[in-house]
């Protein structure tokens, strides 16, 4: 019944978003729990970012946890910064579990030693997503600040190997001018580690993000062939192994447009329609490419 209601809210997001209209509940929330983070990557500020003293505590979580059930908002996402870096992540993965929602997690992956996985499992959390940007350690090291591709693999590697029935585990990957040249390798090299769905996104590069400090223009500069080349091979894989490759083929296609034309709108985005984001001081934003709206 609950899957039914959300389809159905799902369905009213494009009338109601082409005439302006909110109709519809969003169907997820994004908690960034924290700023800080182990990682010092090009496409991302946070780890840059002092946290002020509204953090938002446990409890807060758990009244926000209540809240959002009785918003009839299934599924809550939990990012960061690296949100294992948190000392009571797990404890706010508990607070949103025992108000059923279905909670996933985004993280690097560097932090998640044999009893941070063990724990994990445990929780109850349904979906896990790797954030990985090369197999080639000059080139994850360039973008990501850290040599630590090889214990993102191993780790990666684990959690494919213990993971319970319940949980999912995928990654995601940024196209940027770093990696574009080998950004086909690195998802043929997670589909051989055996990564069932292979998440990606082309950079954000607007100083407007709210993890973003300076604008990194240089991060979307790829030369044709080599945009051609990439997107051309993402292609051939969504049509060979439809079911491996997560963004639909539209997606795929329009990235091509977004590198030559950023400023272009591709396709409609429904950015607070479907999901809106929650920062770890409260403050509400429904993209973090939007001024803030509100606070808690």
């Amino acid at each position: 019944m609950q899957a039914a209601k959300q389809v159905f809210n799902v369905l009213k997001v494009q009338p109601g978003h082409a005439l302006s209209q909110t109709w519809s509940t969003p169907v997820s929330v994004n908690l960034l729990i924290n700023l800080a983070c182990n990682s010092k990557c090009e496409t991302c500020d946070s780890w840059k970012m002092k946290e002020g003293n509204e953090k938002l505590s446990l409890q807060d979580y758990e009244k926000l946890a209540s809240e959002v059930k009785a918003l009839g908002i299934p599924l809550v996402t939990i990012g960061g910064g690296e949100p294992t870096l948190r000392a009571d992540f797990l404890d706010i993965i508990s607070a949103l579990r025992s108000q059923g929602r279905s909670v996933q997690m985004t993280t690097n992956a560097l932090n998640l030693s044999e009893s941070k996985r063990q724990a994990l499992y445990e929780s109850g959390i349904e979906r896990i997503t790797v954030s990985f940007d090369s197999h080639i350690p000059e080139i994850y090291e360039n973008i990501r600040g850290v040599n630590g591709v090889e214990k993102v693999i191993q780790n990666l590697a684990l959690l494919l190997k213990e993971k319970p029935k319940h949980l999912q585990i995928d990654t995601n990957s940024v196209l940027c001018s770093q990696n574009a040249s080998s950004f086909v390798e690195t998802l043929d090299f997670l589909r051989d580690l055996g990564v069932p769905k292979l998440q990606f996104s082309a950079v954000s590069t607007t100083e407007k993000h709210y993890l973003t400090q300076d604008p990194k223009y240089y991060l979307r500069e790829i030369d044709k062939d080599t945009l051609d080349q990439c997107v051309k091979g993402l292609i051939e894989r969504k049509k060979n192994t439809p079911s491996l490759i997560g963004p639909s083929m539209a997606f795929v296609s329009g990235m091509k447009t977004y590198f030559d034309q950023p400023e272009k709108i591709v396709y409609p985005c429904y950015a607070g329609y479907l999901a809106f984001d929650i920062y770890y001081d409260g403050e509400v934003y429904l993209c973090g490419n939007l001024p803030k709206i509100g606070s808690l």
